[in-house]
């Protein structure tokens, strides 16, 4: 018997997703996505088995990292979590959490119209 390894698909989004394509990204993590938002130039990539991938895929494509905010979705449920460690990394910012409310809500409006939520 062989078990099926996770298949991670990181990219720069643009355009909403189709149903089929938002399956492919959370296949890696077993029903979840993490995703990496820039959240000066409105960009997004998903689908990495690290949100420090999605970052770097971000900053190769000309955002700077203190621009970029990582969360995860379920897209199931719609949930979205604010958390991941490149959060960490931000000046004056020294937790997992986002907890400014006006970068959680430009997060979720582009989530939302990327993931159809």
């Amino acid at each position: 018997m062989t078990s099926e390894s996770p298949i991670y698909h990181n990219r720069l989004v643009a355009e909403p997703l189709s149903a089929d394509e938002v399956k492919l990204l959370a296949r890696g993590h077993g029903g979840m996505i993490k995703f990496v938002v820039d959240v000066r130039l409105k960009k997004l990539a998903a689908g990495a088995e690290w949100h420090s991938e999605c970052r770097d895929l971000l900053v190769e494509n000309g955002s700077a990292p203190d621009d970029c905010w990582g969360a995860k979705i379920y897209p199931d449920s719609g949930e979205i979590v604010y958390q991941s460690q490149i959060n960490k990394e931000k000046p004056g910012h020294n937790t997992v959490e986002i907890q400014n409310g006006k970068i959680r809500d430009e997060i979720s409006a582009l989530a939302g119209k990327i993931f159809g939520i």
